[in-house]
């Protein structure tokens, strides 16, 4: 992510927005399209950023933000909430980009609310026929529902390749066939990536770009307009439906080529825009403090942390780590139920979930502690409740030594402590590396990974020995979960459990000043192995419990 680039959240009638801004000057709004998000539209915000302020939303029920309420949501709707959204962080007018379902929604918030759009381009503004739409509504937006073989990941990266063979991509005849170059794996990836974040939520906002019956009505359009179409666009032939445009809008073609897009784009708006705006550069809005869950960022330095905070600013601060290779939201519930007594501060950990830009040398423990060292020189609290769960046991030693002005009071669940002849047997085969290949392979590897990892210990030992003795949590939405926080980490995911089985965590914390405590579930694959290790350490209390948590946790860490 450029650096002079910031994400945000910002809360618009009771639903949460993610978007990202930079720059100042003249505003420049950018609207992707779909099923994609904000980030999409970043190579063009670095080149706008230096002279223009630029922010880019995700749209309703994409890349981060929450979906509309209706049932049945239409590009009016979005038209509506991005003038909600642009009346929240007081948008002054400003020029608009749209692309395909984006270029609708940008002609209908143009169309609706003139006085906010001082230019307009539309890059593949679709003009579907009814019998066109009826038929695409029909066969191209099939749910996406986590299924407990995976299967559901298997079809979707199935239906991308399809996608850039065949429009659309469920017909499979000639005068379907498109002539693109198949994009390599790590492109499929992040369009799979996109559809993760997207969810079911997908077929909202995408079912909205093929019900649009309005596009027709550009030729209404008050502000100048520049309708662009790319040379082998799949919506290229549009541009000979669209009817007679007004002398202050047109239309013209793209050549092919990488940049062409961005480079008109550019000149468009120094054409039209630079030095007639007067300068804006977005101030952020601070959601005031409550009970509930908030995600947010946190700026260190030139990166920023994710961040979710609950619970009332007046309570005692816990900072709350979760797992390796998971996120914020897979604690969720935990977080929540802490919250009644604390104030809960669960970040992202660097190289996780929304904080992944942190470590771009790569993952380490080291910088990982330096990096949440800083977080919390940010927050300012001389005393801290710390609660680590699972592997990331692993930063308690360095904070605690990092931090010596911080008074801790620490609990670790489920520690994964292990003597170095398991740590060495694991280092190398726990995480495979997480590398895209043009079949998806990766994709269902990573998932028999982890839900074998819920039925053996180790899970690539499936033997009878290695069978976990408990009733297994198989809930494919659970799974699907862990999967997309795996993702999430990327290159990091391998690097992260090497480092942690490199590293000496009961050595470690046999020289901590302060005592910890620590619960073990009965049901964790190393239960004995960890409650062994902890009985060996002066200073750590230990308690063997059932699996309800996040109820049990919270009991004992008070």
């Amino acid at each position: 992510m450029p650096q002079q680039i910031k994400r945000h959240y910002i809360n618009v009638q009771g639903r949460r927005v993610h978007f990202q801004s930079g720059g100042a000057g003249p505003v420049v709004l950018l609207l992707h399209q779909s099923p994609q998000s904000s980030t999409a539209m970043l190579p063009l915000a670095e080149k706008l950023v230096s002279r223009y302020c630029v922010i880019a939303p995700d749209s309703p029920g994409f890349g981060l933000s929450d979906p509309l309420p209706m049932e049945t949501i239409t590009i009016e709707d979005m038209a509506h909430a991005l003038d909600e959204f642009t009346t929240a962080v007081q948008l002054p007018p400003a020029a608009v980009v749209g692309v395909h379902t984006g270029a609708e929604i940008a002609l209908e918030f143009a169309l609706r609310f003139p006085g906010k759009v001082d230019f307009l381009i539309l890059d593949g503004l679709a003009l579907f026929n009814e019998e066109e739409s009826a038929e695409i509504l029909e066969h191209y937006l099939p749910p996406f529902m986590p299924d407990w073989d995976g299967s559901h990941l298997t079809w979707l990266w199935a239906r991308l390749r399809e996608q850039v063979i065949f429009f659309p991509w469920y017909r499979k005849n000639r005068e379907a066939r498109m002539h693109y170059d198949m994009p390599d794996a790590e492109y499929l990836h992040s369009w799979f990536m996109d559809f993760m974040y997207a969810g079911d939520h997908y077929r909202g906002g995408y079912g909205a770009a093929f019900r649009y019956r309005n596009s027709a009505a550009i030729r209404d359009i008050v502000p100048p307009t520049a309708a662009l179409y790319r040379t082998g666009d799949v919506l290229e032939t549009h541009r000979q439906r669209l009817p007679a445009l007004p002398d202050h809008a047109r239309a013209e073609i793209v050549p092919p080529g990488p940049g062409k897009l961005d480079d008109r784009i550019m000149e468009l708006l120094n054409e039209r825009i630079a030095g007639e705006q007067p300068g804006w550069r977005y101030r952020h809005h601070k959601n005031p403090p409550g009970a509930a869950p908030e995600p947010g960022y946190i700026d260190i330095g030139d990166q920023q942390v994710a961040v979710v905070t609950a619970g009332n600013s007046d309570r005692p601060a816990l900072l709350l780590l979760h797992d390796l290779a998971g996120s914020s939201a897979s604690v969720s519930d935990l977080v929540t139920t802490l919250a009644d007594e604390y104030r809960v501060i669960c970040p992202d950990l660097p190289g996780h979930g929304e904080s992944v830009d942190m470590l771009p040398a790569g993952f380490s423990i080291k910088e990982t502690v330096a990096g949440l060292s800083e977080l919390l020189a940010v927050i300012d609290e001389s005393a801290y409740h710390l609660l680590s769960l699972g592997a990331s046991c692993v930063f308690v030693p360095g904070l605690i030594r990092h931090n010596t002005g911080i008074d801790f009071k620490t609990g670790m669940h489920n520690p994964l402590l292990l003597d170095a002849a398991a740590r060495n047997r694991l280092q190398d085969r726990f995480a495979p590396p997480i590398e895209p290949d043009d079949y998806g392979s990766h994709i269902t590897k990573l998932w028999y990974a982890l839900r074998d990892g819920r039925l053996f210990w180790p899970w690539y030992e499936p033997v009878a020995g290695n069978i976990r003795l408990h009733t297994p949590s198989l809930e494919p939405e659970e799974i699907h979960q862990s999967l997309f926080d795996a993702l999430r980490c990327g290159k990091n995911y391998h690097l992260i459990w090497r480092a942690f089985f490199a590293a000496d965590v009961v050595n470690e914390m046999r020289s901590q000043p302060q005592p910890l405590s620590a619960t073990v579930s009965k049901t964790h694959p190393c239960h004995e192995i960890a409650l062994t290790a902890l009985a060996q350490l002066p200073a750590v209390s230990r308690e063997e419990t059932s699996d309800a948590w996040p109820d049990v946790i919270a009991a004992h860490f008070r």
